[in-house]
This record gives C-alpha cells, sequence and structure tokens, in this order.
C-alpha cells in the first residue's frame, strides 16, 4: 500500500535509480534482492533470488548489443511469468514509481526494503535528503560496493567453496541441526552480531549468508569452507 508518508529519500532514491543507465545494474538487483527476502522466506526467498540474478544475467548479455534504462529492465523483469507472485508486485510497484509516473509513491515494504539496502552498504543518508548530486554519488560507490558480490550461479557436486551458488549455500545450512549451525556461526568472527538470536534455523541461515556476501563480510566461501571443516552435511539433512 502506497503511503505519501514515505521519506523523500526513498522516492528520490528509487526515482534516481530507475532513471540510471545499465551502469547501476548490480544496485537494481541488490535493491530487488533486499525485497525478496523481505517478501519471501526460507527456500522460496533463496529460490526467486536465483532466479532474479539468472534474469539479470541475461539482460546483462542482452545489453551488449542494445542500450535500456533501468526503468526499461524492471519492465522486461515484471514481465516474466516464473516470479511469484509477491515478487511481481513489487516490480509493478517500481515500474509505477518509474520517472515519468507523476505522484507516484513508495509503499512502507519498499521503503523498508530500500533503507536496509542502503544500511547494509554503508550509506546512511538523511530521511530529507534529495540533492541530485548526492544521489549520482551514492550510485556510484553503491554500483562499486554491490558490484564486487559476485555469485556463481550454478555449483556442482564437486563445487569448491568459492564456487558454491546462494541458494545452495542456504539450503545446505537450512538443513542442518540447529547445533550443527550454531558452530558454524560460532566459528566466524562477528558472525553472531549479525545472525538474529531464538530465530529458526532458515532464518539464521539467510542471515548468514545475507552477511557473508555483503561488502563488511568474509564471503561466501568462508562460510562453505568454516562448515566442511566442521564436517557439516550439505545437501544431506541429518537429524529429524
Amino acid at each position: 500500500m502506497a503511503d505519501e508518508g514515505t521519506p523523500l529519500i526513498t522516492r528520490n532514491f528509487v526515482k534516481h535509480l530507475l532513471k540510471g543507465s545499465v551502469k547501476s545494474l548490480p544496485v537494481l538487483g541488490g535493491v530487488l534482492e533486499e525485497t525478496i527476502f523481505g517478501t519471501l522466506e526460507g527456500e522460496a526467498a533463496a529460490e526467486e533470488a536465483e532466479k532474479l540474478r539468472g534474469a539479470l544475467a541475461d539482460i546483462q548479455q542482452s545489453l551488449e548489443v542494445q542500450s535500456l534504462a533501468l526503468s526499461q529492465v524492471v519492465l522486461q523483469l515484471e514481465s516474466q511469468t516464473e516470479f511469484r507472485e509477491e515478487f511481481r508486485s513489487v516490480l509493478h510497484e517500481l515500474a509505477q514509481a518509474s520517472p515519468g509516473a507523476d505522484g507516484a509513491t513508495v509503499s512502507r515494504e519498499l521503503e523498508r526494503s530500500v533503507t536496509l539496502f542502503l544500511e547494509r552498504h554503508g550509506e546512511t543518508p538523511d530521511r530529507d535528503a534529495a540533492d541530485a548530486a548526492d544521489l549520482d554519488g551514492m550510485m556510484v560507490r553503491l554500483a562499486d560496493t554491490v558490484g564486487k558480490n559476485v555469485v556463481v550461479r550454478a555449483a556442482p557436486q564437486d563445487a569448491q567453496p568459492e564456487e558454491i551458488s546462494r541458494a545452495t549455500l542456504i539450503k545446505g545450512l537450512s538443513g542442518l541441526l540447529p547445533d550443527d549451525l550454531d558452530a558454524i556461526i560460532g566459528s566466524i568472527a562477528s558472525a553472531d552480531q549479525y545472525v538474529a538470536p531464538g530465530a529458526g534455523t532458515k532464518r539464521r541461515a539467510i542471515d548468514l549468508v545475507r552477511w557473508a556476501e555483503s561488502p563488511g563480510g568474509p564471503g561466501l566461501g568462508t562460510v562453505c569452507r568454516t562448515a566442511l571443516e566442521l564436517d557439516s552435511p550439505f545437501g544431506s539433512p541429518r537429524g529429524g
């Protein structure tokens, strides 16, 4: 539901992003992924995020022969029927918030996702900030930090830790016994600060992976190597 009380920075950030060039494609992907994990849970969220990454990779390949504004990328994504209805509604909202859509507002749900995305990547702008130059600088910084987080989409059975995909890692961690997952979290410095205490195994697995792949995190390979060193059985859930 749209809300006129949405901070100006959120509305301006979204509009500024959508009128941007393909150089900001990683930023768009990061924002969309944030909305997925704010809308869906567990394996459903991981699978939807993996589909998004695949779709963006395909679009990026097509950009070698054509030029698109990010608002057009959103329209392309919205037309893809393989996405869940919950995520397609987010894409529809973004399409309505494109630069040419006068009077468009941003929902509370999208506002939260944008705020979390900015904070996750070290951006804490004033809620009422709206200066175009500030937004330009923010986009450049975000494109740099988000673009460094490369996750391979497919992971064969004999994949090395650095090659494992985000979805595969979340699925493996979610299938562990709570004590086994706690052991992995406890073995990675600072990890417990970013994982919700008392949450279910899937939620803690997602928190761990999201932190690990953030600019300040140790990377997905570190999580995978730690799990293997602790003899955690990925791909074959243990226990009841």
